[in-house]
């Protein structure tokens, strides 16, 4: 902006919301029995959500974009500032991811160890410790680095 003599000065506010319009969710009260059964199908309805992105990233409809604990944070703050009922189901989403997750069969998760008792019920017989301790420490160390890898993204290093 400029004063009556032409010389540009700076003008410093605070943005006002003058309409009166927020996004808040609709919030409704529900007998027991019908928030137990929510409390049942959210998560198998989630669980199909992220295996139908997953399906798409996997051939190539959608690009993946991952996410570490600075992003992951920032959604979170998002969430609970759009209300708390948006703050607890973004943390039962993250709590079906995380299971999701844990269960797929890559060393160093419950997956991993899942198949080394495939291997054991398909032979019969008990899978070297020595390996499975060395194949496990392997896919530690793999999770590890893309750990860091996600959160170097996070802060656009690489």
């Amino acid at each position: 902006a400029t004063d009556k003599d032409g010389k540009q000065i700076l003008i410093e506010g605070k943005p006002t919301y003058r309409i009166g319009v927020i996004q808040q969710p609709d919030v409704v009260d529900v007998g027991f029995g019908t928030a137990l059964k929510s409390a049942l199908v959210y998560p198998i309805d989630q669980t199909k959500m992220i295996l139908g992105g997953l399906r798409d990233i996997f051939t190539g409809k959608e690009s993946a974009d991952p996410g570490g604990p600075v992003r992951i944070v920032k959604e979170f703050e998002k969430a609970f500032d759009a209300g708390w009922v948006q703050g607890i189901k973004l943390l039962m989403l993250l709590s079906v991811y995380l299971g999701l997750f844990n269960l797929f069969p890559l060393p160093a998760l419950d997956g991993g160890r899942l198949v080394f008792l495939a291997y054991e019920m398909i032979t019969r017989r008990r899978a070297n410790p020595k390996i499975e301790t060395m194949v496990h420490m392997g896919g530690i160390l793999v999770l590890m680095v893309v750990m860091v890898l996600v959160t170097l993204h996070d802060f656009n290093v690489i």
